[in-house]
């Protein structure tokens, strides 16, 4: 197998040896591999015993969804998985790290433990899951993201999830346009309201049936 430069070199015998000290085969981590050398005018190449590669250092992580569709406040209705991998996409043991997920205000994470602001999940052979429901954000609707990261061997790798939010539950009732002062028995300029979520984005869904009444403040007229 030929992944790397530093494989397909060739060297001049000397006394008939030919020594390969310098060679550093990448590529997928399995077993299987073997060398073959070759050369001009030999019509039988040598080849080696098997040998395996596994991975090398830990160079990036990568997420099983790079985009996902959510509700303000509502936990996330599918798993992310969080691999640790070296330069060439094998997956690295990075038993003892833990993988992160976070994000910034304005958005806040809800459905967490106490008074947690991240999740986080133990590492097992180089994977997290973050199961489907084991946390939700909240803020404003749009394009928004949260951001995974994994610390290991002491150097923290980063990795983003777009995230199309969309507005949460209805919550509550707001005032848009507030009424203005007005004759008696007559006519009043419009006065809108809408259906909100627990953090004020308007749930265009909702087919609430909303009742205009008249309340008179006690405490103004003392």
């Amino acid at each position: 197998a030929n992944n790397n430069n530093t494989v397909g070199r060739t060297r001049t015998a000397v006394g008939g040896l030919i020594t390969f000290s310098t060679l550093a085969p990448a590529g997928k981590a399995t077993s299987g591999y073997t060398l073959t050398a070759t050369s001009t005018g030999l019509t039988a190449p040598g080849s080696s015993s098997s040998f395996a590669i596994t991975a090398g250092s830990a160079s990036s992580i990568s997420l099983s969804s790079g985009s996902i569709n959510a509700q303000a406040g509502v936990a996330l209705s599918g798993a992310t998985t969080v691999n640790v991998l070296d330069i060439d996409g094998n997956l690295v043991d990075a038993d003892g790290a833990t993988a992160s997920a976070t994000v910034s205000s304005p958005l806040t994470m809800t459905g967490l433990a106490g008074t947690a602001t991240q999740a986080d999940i133990s590492l097992d052979n180089g994977t997290a899951t973050f199961a489907s429901g084991s946390f939700g954000i909240a803020g404003p609707v749009g394009t928004q993201k949260i951001t995974y990261q994994v610390v290991y061997n002491g150097t923290t790798y980063y990795a983003d999830q777009t995230v199309t939010l969309s507005a949460g539950l209805p919550a509550r009732i707001a005032i848009t346009t507030q009424p203005s002062t007005v004759i008696a028995k007559t006519t009043m300029s419009s006065v809108v309201a809408k259906v909100v979520d627990a953090y004020g984005n308007p749930v265009l869904s909702s087919t609430a049936s909303i009742k205009a009444e008249l309340a008179y403040n006690v405490s103004i007229h003392r």
